[in-house]
């Protein structure tokens, strides 16, 4: 079982990423701890710990940059970064559905940046855990408590966790919702999404990896990141746009204009095919 952590962020620029960090059981443990004895009752919010603000002080960020991105890289099972441009985000995600229950709750997890992005970002990380060989294959998801359109996102999941085909996609077992005091290793998820945000940028400038990101992923410090997509056995980060980020919106807006009898019939065939292929599928809940 996995403990997959998500957060989002969004740069100045209109960068915007939702990232996820997944733990095993005794790795979390093992991460929780030691980030505790780092930062004491202190919340990580990465942009603050890069500037010495509110209750981070300059002399002493560079240890804790050090201290939380070599905890990330030593226990984290997997990580996952999704990235796109706001604007573009909210004039290409679809906007409206057919007329009914189901079309209508799949447009709220499709038409906002980050429902959408979370998708996308939980279908990268059920992707790794299934190449993985199914050592770690179901994973309990957790999101922080309050971001924009969390509702949307939660009407979405919920119904589309309902489908196995979409369950087994997500290697979904159950998601939550926290703060980052009462699931301390959701700052961990900060960090991803910030750094990753902050590379696609400095890539838009040509300039070279940060040192911190370069730790996290375990890479040299001269090593050369793609923002279009990065991918180790253990993280996969990738910023989408332009024609890849047009060909999903389509992609949503076909499946969103299916009346509801085309739905069930398709989630129908789908379930029957599911089942023949995989006897053994996943199944979950919500908290």
């Amino acid at each position: 079982m996995l403990r997959a952590l998500f957060d989002a962020s969004e740069r100045p620029t209109g960068t915007y990423c939702v990232a996820g960090v997944a733990f095993g059981h005794d790795r979390l443990k093992k991460a929780q701890k030691e980030w505790r004895a780092l930062f004491g009752d202190r919340v990580c919010h990465w942009g603050d710990v890069q500037r010495g603000r509110k209750e981070f002080t300059e002399e002493e960020c560079d240890a804790l940059m050090r201290g939380a991105t070599r905890i990330i890289r030593t226990y984290a099972s997997f990580g996952v970064a999704f990235s796109c441009d706001a604007t573009q985000a909210e004039s290409a995600l679809p906007s409206s559905a057919a007329l009914g229950l189901g079309s209508q709750t799949m447009l709220k997890g499709l038409s906002e940046k980050y429902p959408a992005t979370c998708h996308l970002a939980m279908h990268c990380l059920g992707k790794m855990v299934l190449e993985d060989g199914g050592k770690s294959h179901k994973v309990d998801y957790v999101f922080e408590q309050g971001d924009l359109y969390q509702g949307r996102s939660r009407e979405y999941i919920e119904y589309a966790t309902s489908f196995p085909p979409i369950r087994y996609l997500y290697a979904y077992h159950s998601h939550s919702y926290a703060t980052k005091q009462e699931e301390m290793m959701l700052q961990a998820a900060d960090v991803l999404a910030w750094e990753w945000a902050m590379h696609v940028d400095r890539c838009a400038e040509g300039k070279a990896v940060r040192a911190s990101l370069a730790a996290i992923l375990g890479v040299r410090g001269d090593a050369v990141i793609r923002a279009e997509h990065f991918r180790t056995n253990r993280f996969y980060l990738r910023h989408v746009s332009g024609a890849q980020f047009q060909n999903f919106c389509e992609s949503a807006s076909v499946i969103l204009n299916q009346t509801d009898a085309e739905v069930r019939a398709a989630s129908e065939a789908a379930r029957r095919e599911f089942a023949r292929m995989f006897p053994n599928a996943l199944v979950g809940g919500t908290k």
